[in-house]
């Protein structure tokens, strides 16, 4: 093709891109001082085409938002800690199909082993020690070991399924992969990840946060709106990683899309992150090795989110158009996939995902279970978990009954029936000794997030 036409190519193919203009209408709720936003990174052929940042990675300081401030990515971390995993399988440190009590053997025996692979692909049945950390009246924002955590899991006498057989999402399965990349390579996982990942692709400001006094630069600080709707900043302390902790840029993950087409890291790498798992049946997965794969609009899409401790992220690829959207913010509230489905449709024209529309509310019957005041006086008490070891007390106010714990305060319980209360997803049934009449304990299930039956006895 003659240059001039190949220049003239390439001036229709940007005549095609949406002007900035259009781009920034997107955020513009967050473009303007004293507030938390985004910041905005498309990539097209390994390359920056368009980026911004809107609003403030710092209020207190007014510091703008930009593509190299070091923004705190929660769940969007997990493909790092899957290509490191992969990468030490390459090195023979380890296999997917290695039973995890190989290296952790503090989890206890459930019968069937739990392989690696099951803990990549969420098919362990492990539970999620995010949402087991505040049921046992301790705060997720606190500062708290490896070794507590693993306390606290390898505490669970259950699993939510048997070892492939159910595809569940679970934080506990990629914060043991780190422990698991420790214990093989005896060096941190962020020690691993900067030699292997970070360094050879010159992402320099890239590092999983493992030390909550480490000095950043440029590090963004985190934001959520509080009842009275006023901002806060998110103060925590909390350095656990794998299954999330990641700090980084949009220069610096615009080298890491790169890395998808190039394959620089190992040859074949980057189509075994791609690569979805399976459940023991068979049946395919959407979910690979830290990432989501689908369809959407007849291309292939790659993507995967993040949330927690005030910031939200999105990383989408579409690897056929050789595009990809990465949006990062420091607000809690804001839904960076939707904003970013927004910009995918300005560039490719592919519309925006229509969310579900909520099932209509079916009417449902005031209950009111009537039971003598001893009834209710009868479940007051100390109740304690071994699983959680933790304390919920119950008690009466105004003739309801309500639990409290060391972390959270009293909340009243609405009664269904006899021995059996709920709050939002919780539910307590009591249970009674051989005589029915002395409540022993209870058994508490949380929906949601699925942490099966927990036993509480009275003490």
């Amino acid at each position: 093709m003659p240059k001039l036409a190949i220049f003239l190519f390439a001036i229709t193919l940007r005549a095609a891109d949406p002007a900035p203009a259009d781009v920034d209408k997107i955020f513009a709720a967050y473009a303007k001082q004293a507030s938390p936003g985004c910041a905005l990174g498309v990539i097209r052929d390994g390359a920056l085409i368009y980026t911004r940042g809107y609003g403030e990675a710092n209020i207190d300081y007014h510091l703008p938002l930009h593509s190299r401030s070091v923004i705190y990515i929660a769940s969007t971390s997990k493909q790092f800690t899957a290509a490191s995993i992969l990468l030490l399988e390459r090195d023979g440190k380890l296999s997917l199909d290695d039973n995890i009590r190989k290296y952790v053997p503090e989890i206890p025996d459930y019968g069937q082993p739990i392989t690696i692979r099951n803990l990549i692909h969420h098919t362990s049945g492990l539970r999620d020690y995010l949402a087991l950390i505040p049921l046992a009246a301790q705060r997720t924002e606190d500062v708290r070991s490896d070794e507590e955590v693993l306390a606290l899991v390898a505490r669970q006498k259950n699993l939510n399924f048997k070892p492939g057989e159910r595809h569940l999402y679970s934080n506990t399965g990629y914060w043991l992969l780190s422990v698991i990349a420790k214990r093989v390579s005896g060096k941190s996982l962020n020690a691993y990840a900067t030699e292997k990942i970070f360094r050879p692709l010159g992402m320099d400001d890239t590092q999983f946060y493992d030390d909550h006094k480490r000095i950043v630069p440029r590090r963004v600080t985190g934001y959520e709106i509080q009842e009275n709707g006023h901002l806060a900043v998110v103060s925590t302390l909390f350095d656990r990683v794998g299954d999330g902790g990641l700090l980084t840029t949009i220069d610096d993950l615009v080298k890491w899309d790169r890395m998808f087409y190039t394959d620089s890291l190992a040859p074949g790498l980057a189509a075994q992150l791609q690569k979805t798992g399976q459940l023991k049946n068979g049946d395919p997965l959407q979910y690979a090795s830290g990432l989501m794969v689908s369809e959407r609009g007849g291309l292939r899409q790659v993507a995967h989110g993040g949330s927690f401790n005030g910031f939200r992220a999105e990383l989408v690829r579409f690897p056929e158009k050789k595009f990809s959207v990465v949006c990062l913010c420091n607000r809690y509230d804001i839904n960076p996939t939707n904003l970013a489905n927004k910009v995918v449709e300005l560039y490719l024209g592919i519309p925006a995902p229509v969310p579900p529309a909520p099932p209509a509310a079916s009417p449902v019957a005031d209950i009111q279970v009537s039971v003598p005041q001893s009834t209710m006086q009868s479940y007051v008490g100390d109740y304690y978990s071994d699983e959680l070891d933790a304390t919920y007390h119950f008690s009466l106010q105004d003739g309801k009954l309500g639990v409290s714990l060391r972390t959270a305060p009293w909340r009243n319980l609405n009664m269904v029936k006899l021995d059996s209360f709920s709050r939002d997803q919780m539910q307590f049934e009591f249970t009674r000794s051989g005589d029915g009449r002395a409540v022993d304990g209870f058994w508490f299930t949380v929906g949601g997030r699925v942490l099966g039956r927990m036993r509480f006895v009275r003490k």
